[in-house]
């Protein structure tokens, strides 16, 4: 199964021993998520290396970059447009774009993606049933 994932499962899967890694072990997922997200996750440095004890930000991003296919904005920048008026959260619109660009289900536990009717959003425990 192919999905779109925000920042907060991004976070979730830096910690190789995280439930959220536990699954990407267990099924056969292939994610992706748009360049930007590795930006955002940079904002909190600090909280990730505490709480996930990798040991450096960068090491994160290489563990990321190993399961997950990001994908730079130009790609699917056409789309912004498309989706911009469908949520309220600014951060959101650029995953529900690139969810249409690649036609993919979005992996969030953000309940403003659920807002719109364009796109499926499983949040964790909807997945774990779906799959």
């Amino acid at each position: 199964m192919k999905l779109i994932v925000d920042a907060n499962i991004l976070f979730s899967l830096i910690n190789p021993q995280s439930f959220t890694s536990k699954i990407i072990e267990n099924n056969e997922l292939e994610l992706f998520s748009p360049e930007y997200a590795l930006d955002e996750l940079k904002k909190h440095e600090e909280e990730i290396i505490s709480k996930t004890k990798i040991p450096s930000f960068k090491e994160a991003v290489i563990r990321l970059k190993k399961i997950v296919t990001f994908v730079q904005i130009e790609d699917f920048s056409s789309n912004l447009p498309l989706v911009q008026h469908l949520i309220k959260d600014e951060k959101d619109i650029i995953y529900l774009a690139l969810a249409k660009h690649l036609n993919l289900a979005i992996w969030s536990n953000d309940s403003d993606l659920k807002e719109q009717s364009i796109i499926p959003v499983f949040i964790t425990a909807e997945l774990l049933e779906f799959i």
